[in-house]
């Protein structure tokens, strides 16, 4: 029954037609009159708390600080107390997350197999969709600095100019506290170098001891890295041959392409560096004067340099070449004496060594004449001809100091046949002087005007070996009294 409060001014009448309202109404105005009050609550809430925001910001950070520091203390203090619980659920959240990701690796390798043309065409449309966007971002952006040519290049500028005055003050700023600060940097730097020393020996330490603890691990762990990484190249050097095998023609068309492109690259270094040069030739003799000149002067610096430091500390000079003198010197004498100890030590197996050696000398010198021997068995023709030429060019080139056949001193040899050498005709004469003079130097040319000797054209009877006829034979085949004709 709907209750009228006390103190209300409502009449019989409208008490009678209240009583009459059905159930739903009241049950409606109800449920408004509680709307209405939670709206009220809700909008003096936010005003109360808008107004403490506004009056009491630190209080508020200090609340959710302190929120925060007691959500994370009592989560360790949880797990401390549980920690067997915790170990086993953060397990079981690495294991889950593990195969989930499996899981979503796996399904989407059985999606892309089953819908293969679908995942070929959805990946083939992402990267035509970044390339267009690519492209589209840089068109846009080309267009934008063509139509503002003046405010891209001022602005371009501004940034450039901006960036290196940002530079300059930061560097001018460290260089004035560094000045102001010296001893307070001083120490600062001294400190860090101290606590990174101090940092590397302990972690070489702190790695020697555990090493020491646990020395077979230790030696396990190392054997194995070392046969995993001979393995791995192993398995990379077989798998390069096997490769190559297979695909030979492409292997070969390759390393024909990649011998290509460094000798056209090569090649056109040369030959850009060469049309600079010829294009730029004044700067390029100026460059090149320049080098040397700056070569020279850093070279007669040097030495001036080293001869002024050893001017002004002369006797340290002094001694310290004489003790290298003395330090190399009882360096040889050292090796000297251990090769004489070792020879004393050893002198049994030095001697079978030298025995040894001088043996093999002998045998590689009798393999050598006996090789030599059956050559010229096989090639008698050319071995004859090749040693009549030897003994006519040795004869002929000769400088005077040199007798060539000392034997014959009285007459000419007979093993030369310098007839049968010389029975050709004035052509075949005239090509053999003209081959015979330009692969002469001035020297032999020389020698051969002053000290030719031997006719060349038909043997002498003459007893001597200084004889006329033999000087007009001479000059029949066209050497003269002063060399070629």
């Amino acid at each position: 029954m709907f209750s009228v409060p006390e103190g209300s001014s409502l009449s019989a009448m409208q008490q009678i037609q209240l009583e009459h309202i059905s159930n739903d109404r009241r049950k409606e105005w109800s449920e408004q009159l509680v709307s209405l009050l939670d709206k009220v609550h809700v909008k003096l809430e936010r005003q109360n708390l808008a107004l403490k925001k506004e009056m009491f910001p630190e209080w508020i950070e200090l609340y959710r600080f302190e929120k925060r520091y007691a959500q994370l203390v009592g989560g360790a203090a949880r797990r401390i107390k549980n920690l067997e619980l915790s170990k086993g659920w953060s397990r079981w959240r690495h294991w889950y997350s593990d195969v989930m990701y499996q899981r979503q690796l796996i399904e989407g390798a059985l999606n892309r197999m089953r819908k293969r043309k679908l995942s070929m065409a959805f990946e083939k449309w992402q990267y035509e969709a970044e390339e267009m966007k690519r492209s589209k971002y840089f068109m846009s952006g080309a267009l934008k600095r063509m139509m503002n040519r003046k405010l891209s290049m001022a602005f371009e500028k501004w940034q450039y100019t901006a960036a290196v005055m940002k530079e300059q003050e930061r560097k001018l700023r460290q260089a004035m506290l560094r000045f102001i600060r010296s001893k307070q940097f001083a120490a600062w730097n001294a400190w860090r170098a101290w606590c990174a020393e101090m940092r590397r020996q302990l972690y070489a330490l702190g790695g020697a001891i555990k090493r020491m603890r646990n020395r077979m691990l230790s030696m396990a762990f190392e054997k194995w890295q070392f046969e995993a990484a001979e393995m791995k190249r192993q398995e990379r050097e077989l798998r390069g041959a096997i490769n190559r095998m297979l695909k030979r023609q492409i292997s070969m068309a390759f390393e024909k392409w990649q011998y290509e492109a460094q000798e056209m690259k090569r090649a056109q270094h040369f030959l850009h560096g060469a049309i600079t040069r010829m294009l730029k030739r004044q700067l390029s003799m100026a460059f090149e004067k320049w080098q040397f000149e700056a070569a020279e002067m850093k070279r007669q610096q040097r030495e001036l340099m080293g001869a002024i430091k050893r001017m002004l500390n002369r006797k340290i000079s002094m001694a310290w070449e004489q003790w290298q003198a003395w330090y190399y010197q009882r360096i040889e004498q050292r090796k000297k004496l251990a090769q004489a100890l070792g020879r004393m030590m050893h002198k049994q197996l030095g001697m079978a060594m030298n025995r040894w050696f001088e043996w093999y000398d002998d045998v590689m010198d009798q393999k050598f004449k006996l090789a030599g021997a059956l050559v010229r068995m096989q090639k008698r023709t050319v071995s004859m001809a090749w040693e009549q030429w030897q003994a006519w060019y040795q004869f002929v080139i000769a400088p005077p100091q040199e007798e060539p056949y000392p034997e014959f001193k009285k007459a000419p040899p007979t093993n030369l046949h310098p007839v049968k050498v010389f029975q050709l005709g004035p052509e075949a004469r005239a090509r053999v002087r003209k081959a015979v003079s330009h692969c002469m130097t001035i020297e032999e040319q020389l020698n051969i005007r002053t000290h030719v000797r031997y006719p060349l054209l038909k043997q002498c009877q003459c007893p001597h070996w200084d004889c006329k006829c033999g000087a007009r034979n001479r000059e029949q085949l066209g050497f003269g009294r002063i060399g070629f004709q």
